[in-house]
């Protein structure tokens, strides 16, 4: 069946009766999918939330970009706090048990 169908076509699918006609549906309905690589038949509406299209549907938006790495850049002098001038005092915590 091609892609575009003309009226012509279109009254000739219906005058071979009403099974004809939801065939003539449903190869198109399929072709739709297959060109538009969906998932089953889900066709989400612009309109709909993104919290609302299954996960499944929606683009991948990481572009296969990964995060920067935490931090300064390798020979870069680092940074942190200066030790306080003066302690007032030391104080030596212990556990009360084995952490193991």
């Amino acid at each position: 069946m091609a892609a575009g169908l003309t009226k012509q076509q279109a009254e000739q699918i219906y005058a071979l009766g009403k099974e004809a006609v939801i065939f003539a549906l449903l190869q198109q309905a399929q072709m739709l999918v297959e060109k538009n690589n969906l998932p089953g038949a889900i066709v989400a509406d612009p309109s709909t939330p993104s919290a609302q299209k299954p996960v499944f549907v929606k683009p991948n938006n990481n572009d296969g970009k990964r995060r920067k790495k935490p931090g300064r850049k390798k020979g870069h002098k680092g940074s942190r706090r200066q030790q306080p001038e003066r302690i007032d005092r030391v104080v030596e915590h212990r556990a009360s048990r084995c952490p193991d």
